[in-house]
């Protein structure tokens, strides 16, 4: 595989974009306990979708790792040390979101970018791995931040204030341990099953992704049936969260539903190949992604607190809202182009880490 980028990829990136912001902009604008609407459903439904979002946008990166590893290994912007750099520069744009964003958000949260940072430090080691470790250790993850959270009595659901609740034991620590946002466990878990699939993919073992796409949605239904049905006896234990289907904190249900949906997608996409124009409004999302990230949070959840417009829109205004923004960004990201997006966050990620000399550099997709 070679390091120039792959427009459906790009694509699905982008498919992430747009579930990160409706599902962002449902929440921020929208007035709670409104009266109900024709557009409420629907709203709550793309609200519902959103959440694939950071699953996907976490196991590409393990599909970036394993795309990196097929790359020149001499080339300068392919060595760990770059990885490192990367990931050590994308974490730092998390912690300025963090700045950014002090209605939501505390110096120590740790949300997705600092999760995708991690990853990408981490890199180095989970390249070492073979397909099959990958796997297996990524259930082993779930669980152990399944038993962290039963052991330290984190919350079957928890609200802002506890994602940011620096009193948890590890402090600061803690959260990116297990109990942010996005902690790394059980959050890793995605990109070592992105790895695996990417390094199947990367080989032409497109019927392996498959399986494991399915796999990892069987057990994950399992798992959801084991435990609506064994609940009351499996109270007490920590294998009660096993079978729960929650977003905050993640569970083990949840990140194997999840998950095999993003192997799923990845591997469609890439069995699409370059098929999609360069210049398809997902695809310009896509190379866009950090930017709309980190921009359409200061925005819209910062900005709504500051002009008191924070969750006052009815259902209906709020999906004008949705449509109106994802229109606006795809079409600066179309403008964009035309000068290889020069001086957007992604130009400033590949400066910053030493990699711009290169236009496809082999951190491209990570």
């Amino acid at each position: 595989m070679n390091s120039e980028r792959s427009t459906s990829i790009d694509a699905l990136r982008g498919f992430a974009v747009v579930l990160m912001i409706q599902q962002h902009l449902g929440v921020w604008l929208t007035r709670l306990g409104g009266p109900r609407s024709f557009v409420s459903g629907p709203l709550i439904s793309l609200n519902f979708l959103g959440g694939f979002a950071a699953p996907l946008f976490v196991t590409l990166a393990g599909w970036g790792l394993a795309r990196l590893t097929r790359t020149d290994p001499t080339r300068p912007d392919t060595t760990s040390t770059a990885l490192v750099r990367r990931g050590l520069v994308l974490y730092g744009f998390g912690v300025l979101l963090n700045c950014l964003t002090p209605h939501w958000f505390t110096p120590s949260s740790f949300y997705v970018l600092h999760l995708l940072g991690v990853t990408l430090v981490l890199g180095p080691l989970v390249r070492r791995l073979s397909p099959s470790v990958a796997i297996g250790s990524a259930p082993l993850v779930v669980l152990l931040a399944v038993l962290l959270q039963w052991h330290f009595r984190v919350g079957a659901i928890l609200p802002n204030d506890k994602l940011n609740d620096t009193s948890v034991p590890g402090g600061a620590l803690g959260l990116a341990l297990y109990t942010g946002h996005f902690p790394v466990l059980p959050w890793l878990a995605f990109a070592l099953v992105g790895y695996a699939a990417g390094t199947w993919l990367a080989a032409g073992r497109v019927r392996a992704a498959f399986t494991l796409a399915a796999a990892l949605v069987a057990c994950g239904a399992l798992a959801r049936v084991v435990g609506a049905v064994g609940g009351r006896s499996l109270r007490g234990t920590p294998f009660l969260r096993v079978g729960w289907f929650s977003f905050y904190p993640a569970s083990f249900a949840f990140v194997l539903l999840l998950a095999g949906a993003a192997v799923l997608a990845i591997t469609l996409a890439s069995e699409l190949g370059p098929r999609l124009s360069r210049s398809h409004p997902l695809v310009l999302l896509g190379r866009t992604s950090l930017t709309w990230m980190i921009v359409h949070i200061v925005l819209f959840r910062e900005g709504s607190e500051w002009l008191g417009i924070f969750r006052s829109f009815s259902a209906g205004v709020s999906l004008l809202w949705i449509a109106l923004t994802l229109v606006v960004c795809a079409g600066l990201s179309w403008l964009w182009a035309k000068i290889d997006f020069r001086y957007s966050l992604e130009w400033w990620l590949r400066a910053l880490s030493g990699s711009l000399r290169r236009k496809n550099d082999g951190l491209a997709s990570v």
